[in-house]
């Protein structure tokens, strides 16, 4: 999805490469197996998202997210 997202002029970042219990602030949070965080820190997207973002640019981003998913 970040590529297809790219070919399309969205940028994207991934929001927490390594989940927030493996980073030295949360440490102490890194007490119970956490699987899910783990699992999905790799996949987790951030999206182009402020104030001054057009209703058209919006409405760009949501189309092309639905495409993604009628491929």
């Amino acid at each position: 999805m970040q590529n297809y997202l790219a070919e399309n002029n969205i940028p994207t970042i991934v929001h927490y490469p390594i989940p927030i219990q493996k980073t030295k602030p949360f440490k102490h949070l890194d007490k119970n197996e956490n699987k899910n965080t783990s699992k999905f820190a790799n996949e987790l997207l951030s999206l182009p998202m402020h104030p001054f973002l057009s209703d058209n640019e919006i409405n760009y981003i949501v189309n092309i997210i639905k495409s993604f998913f009628k491929m």
